[in-house]
C-alpha cells in the first residue's frame, strides 16, 4: 500500500468523482473518475481506485459510508485528503 495526501480547494473536491464500496471487507470512498483539466487531474498524483482514508486528518475507517460522505461535505474552503493506493508487484 502507498499513502499520500493532497490539499484541495473546496471547488476541486467536487470534481473528484468517487464511488462507495459496500463490500464488508473493503469499504470506503474510492476515486471512480477524474475530470480532465481539473486541479485534481493535473496534479498527476491521484489514480482511479485510490481510496480516501482521511479528511482533514480525521480518519474515515470507523465511519459508515454515509458518515464518510457527510464528512467530505462538511469541509471548508480547503480540504486535506489522505489517499491509500493498493500496489501490485509486476
Amino acid at each position: 500500500k502507498q499513502y499520500f495526501f493532497i490539499l484541495f480547494t473546496e471547488i476541486t473536491l467536487y470534481v473528484l468523482l468517487g464511488y462507495v464500496c459496500e463490500r464488508e471487507d473493503l469499504n470506503g470512498i474510492f476515486i471512480k473518475n477524474l475530470t480532465c483539466g481539473t486541479e485534481a487531474y493535473n496534479c498527476g498524483r491521484i489514480n482511479v481506485n485510490d481510496r480516501i482514508i482521511e479528511v482533514d486528518g480525521y480518519p474515515l475507517q470507523d465511519l459508515t459510508n454515509y458518515e464518510a460522505v457527510q464528512k467530505l461535505k462538511e469541509t471548508g474552503e480547503t480540504v486535506c485528503l489522505t489517499f491509500e493506493r493498493y500496489v501490485t508487484n509486476m
